[in-house]
């Protein structure tokens, strides 16, 4: 590759027998002027576009593609055309104008929602797809969900406050399969944090436990304390404890960021508390 330094060589390559469109499989890791000759190279030669294209948007070792050297809206197109939705894959690496092209790109071609969101989730540098777009509102939300659907509610967890409202209110709309939804409401994210934390009104808890029942205790270290003795009470009303106990002394037990769990809260709300802890629960 050391040697490959300009469109003569190439050219001198491609002329030995048996090589051809083969050159295409240095392109991962050539520069974008070689990336820009294999594309005319290939239209001249009518070599197979299939070939050539799926070897620009092979992803090496650093998790880049050949593809990455062009900005052209147009050439994203073109190989499209080719390859399809495999085209996608390169969403985490190619920045915020390939993923707008790709969220209507999939749109129209309706590649499937799954899909879509598993590239999207995809991470380069450690980021994914999804943060690098600036998602701030509502209008934001509903053009990604139009693509990925339902699959938008797992990034509730790193989300703020009004995405996790949004997502409540788009699934009655929309029809979304709640326990789905609600269950990554009390998903915990590495931060301390999860989207149910957003919420203080008892009439969203009593909700998403109708949903999750038990493991609604998932997300009880990063709550309020109104939250906690509202869940002891649900723990002796639903008898969750005959049958549940390591569950929930799981969750309650379970230590945050700083070292503290809902168990040594509840601790400091008194005698109530720890008679329904005592009684119910086994938490010693």
């Amino acid at each position: 590759l050391m040697s490959l330094v300009d469109r003569s060589c190439w050219e001198d390559l491609t002329a030995i027998h048996g090589i051809g469109m083969k050159i295409a499989e240095f392109a991962p890791k050539m520069r974008g002027d070689f990336a820009k000759w294999l594309l005319t190279k290939t239209d001249e030669e009518g070599w197979d576009k299939r070939y050539v294209y799926d070897c620009l948007i092979d992803v090496n070792k650093e998790g880049k593609a050949a593809l990455a050297h062009f900005e052209d809206s147009g050439i994203w197109d073109k190989v499209e055309v080719v390859v399809g939705r495999e085209i996608a894959k390169l969403a985490p690496s190619r920045g915020v104008s390939f993923t707008e092209w790709l969220l209507k790109k999939s749109k129209e071609k309706e590649w499937g929602k799954n899909w879509v969101h598993k590239c999207l989730m995809g991470k380069y540098g450690g980021a994914t797809a999804y943060e690098q777009l600036n998602l701030a509102d509502s209008a934001d939300w509903d053009k990604v969900s139009e693509v990925v659907g339902i699959n938008i509610a797992q990034l509730a967890p790193t989300m703020g406050a009004e995405f996790s409202e949004w997502l409540l209110t788009k699934t009655d709309e929309k029809g979304w399969a709640k326990k789905r939804v609600y269950g990554h409401l009390v998903e915990e994210v590495e931060e301390g944090r999860t989207a149910l934390s957003h919420f203080s009104d008892e009439k969203v808890w009593k909700k998403v436990e109708a949903e999750l029942g038990v493991h609604i205790v998932g997300a009880a270290t990063t709550m309020g304390d109104e939250f906690l003795e509202w869940l002891l009470i649900q723990c002796h009303q639903k008898r969750w404890w005959k049958d549940n106990q390591m569950l929930l002394r799981k969750g309650l037990t379970k230590k945050n960021k700083d070292g503290k769990s809902a168990y040594d809260r509840l601790n400091l709300l008194g005698s109530s508390c720890w008679n329904r802890l005592s009684e119910g629960l086994g938490v010693n």
